[in-house]
């Protein structure tokens, strides 16, 4: 068990064992990136213990969602509407995009980006995208793997 007086080794043996640890540390252990990613990779849904700088950072959301695909459902909300973020993310890790928000599945940057990066991201596009013949198209320009994935209509054009 930990609390506010606990070390920052402390804190991340307690945190790699039990991510909800991380909401018993300090303020400034909270504020820390290798404590708080060390709890995030144990338990996604930790960021919320982060401090308000972290969970609005960029760079650290970018860092955490490439090394814990599910922490992308967790993390701030600005972020995750965030384009040009989720562009990013994707483009690194197609997976990704079967954790963005819906907008973004049906989004043919987002998910091209995804596709480049690996065709199954196709399986998470929206059905719309999906059915649309000159997407789907454009998509398999640049991987003829993602027919796996088209709606049966697509299939038989």
């Amino acid at each position: 068990m930990i609390d506010i007086y606990s070390t920052k080794d402390d804190v991340l043996t307690a945190v790699t064992d039990n991510g909800w640890s991380l909401e018993q540390a300090s303020i400034a252990l909270r504020d820390d990136q290798e404590v708080v990613m060390a709890a995030t990779l144990q338990e996604p849904w930790a960021i919320n213990f982060a401090s308000h700088a972290l969970r609005v950072d960029k760079a650290f959301n970018l860092m955490l969602v490439l090394h814990n695909r599910k922490a992308l459902r967790f993390i701030n909300n600005q972020l995750r509407a965030d384009k040009q973020f989720v562009l990013e993310a994707v483009a690194s890790d197609g997976r990704l995009l079967q954790y963005v928000i819906d907008l973004f599945k049906a989004d043919k940057d987002i998910v091209l980006a995804a596709i480049a990066q690996t065709s199954a991201a196709f399986e998470y596009a929206s059905d719309s995208l999906k059915a649309n013949k000159q997407f789907v198209l454009n998509a398999m320009a640049q991987d003829s793997a993602v027919v796996e994935y088209a709606s049966d209509t697509s299939k038989n054009w």
